[in-house]
């Protein structure tokens, strides 16, 4: 399992040490978020916690209840949607090759959501998307409703133009102190076909890798 494959509103026990002590920290995820688990803040005496170069993490899943154990390789605050939360990214522990096929891929990008033919923004994070559909998490301010026209707009990576999506909101969720929004896409453009191929093309070419490693380390233990 990766960081970002942790569960929403899992729970997240971060063991780290600080001065030579070991300390524990109870935290709940939120959201994938560039390729690492966007958690509740992490506080120290009422402050958050500044950047951690690794640290041990247990989850609670929120889906059935498992535990698993993994490796947190950077710890960082992130300051936005009216708070402070922590980014958790962290070295893969165990890979899985069943995991599941879903014509939804991650995007976990900082975008911009335009509702109602608005000229303000607000700052949100894309969490996925597919040929019918998008969805994205937004601070628990921004009014939007099931029903609503929206147009995001996000950079999938620096050196690639801004990928813009026409959208209708269909439903409404709540994820810790985060409001997120499922969109069905109500236009298609040239740039975001290409995109998604791209990007389904990279999912399904790095889960062929993972097989291939499982594979490789199930035949060194043959006799």
């Amino acid at each position: 399992m990766h960081m970002n494959e942790i569960p929403e509103e899992s729970l997240m026990y971060v063991t780290l040490s600080m001065l030579g002590v070991q300390q524990t920290f109870k935290t709940k995820a939120i959201t994938a978020f560039e390729g690492g688990m966007l958690v509740e803040p992490l506080m120290f005496a009422g402050v958050p916690l500044n950047h951690i170069d690794k640290a041990e993490v247990r989850v609670e899943s929120s889906v059935d209840g498992s535990v698993k154990y993994l490796h947190a390789d950077s710890i960082d605050a992130i300051r936005n949607w009216g708070g402070v939360y922590h980014v958790i990214k962290g070295s893969e522990v165990q890979k899985d090759a069943s995991m599941r096929k879903s014509e939804r891929v991650k995007v976990e990008k900082i975008g911009k959501v335009y509702i109602n033919c608005s000229s303000l923004y607000s700052s949100v994070i894309v969490q996925d998307i597919s040929m019918q559909g998008i969805s994205f998490m937004m601070g628990p301010k921004v009014k939007c409703n099931v029903g609503d026209r929206v147009r995001i707009v996000f950079e999938p990576q620096d050196d690639k133009k801004k990928i813009e999506v026409i959208a209708k909101v269909v439903r409404l969720f709540d994820v810790s102190s985060l409001k997120g929004a499922g969109c069905k896409i109500t236009e298609m453009n040239p740039a975001l076909i290409d995109y998604l191929l791209e990007l389904k093309s990279y999912f399904v070419d790095d889960q062929k890798e993972s097989q291939k490693e499982d594979t490789k380390k199930k035949g060194a233990f043959t006799i």
